[in-house]
């Protein structure tokens, strides 16, 4: 009779903590759901604003707060899409180095690199 209670109370602790694994495997993946859509919001309303004055500063400024989000990729590359836009074509160079750099395998890479050929070709400054 003993030792059937052994064997009851330790299937009973495997299957809790079972239990505790997926609820807490559920959690993760309900948590990592909504930091991907709060940072979707937060990424669009950055770039709402940033059409809004045509300037990539809240880009930038999205960048800076969210280091790890997986639309900094896109938002580098709009930044850079920005400056060329505004004839700032040191920052856009800078801009568009700096996304290849970091982004080697974006599918935006060649596009980048053609933009940085336009950057450098212009026989101007800019700022």
């Amino acid at each position: 009779m003993r030792l059937y209670l052994i064997i009851i109370f330790t299937l009973t602790i495997i299957l809790l903590i079972i239990l505790l694994m997926e609820i807490i495997k559920t959690t993760a993946g309900f948590l990592k759901d909504k930091l991907k859509e709060s940072q979707a919001r937060e990424y669009k309303d950055f770039r709402e604003a940033g059409d809004l004055y045509d300037t990539p500063i809240k880009l930038e400024l999205f960048v800076l707060e969210n280091p790890n989000s997986i639309y900094c990729e896109h938002a580098y590359f709009e930044i850079a899409e920005k400056y060329l836009k505004k004839k700032k074509y040191k920052m856009a160079k800078k801009a568009y180095e700096d996304f290849i750099k970091m982004y080697p395998k974006s599918i935006h890479v060649e596009i980048a690199r053609n933009k940085l050929k336009e950057t450098g070709n212009t026989g101007k400054e800019g700022k």
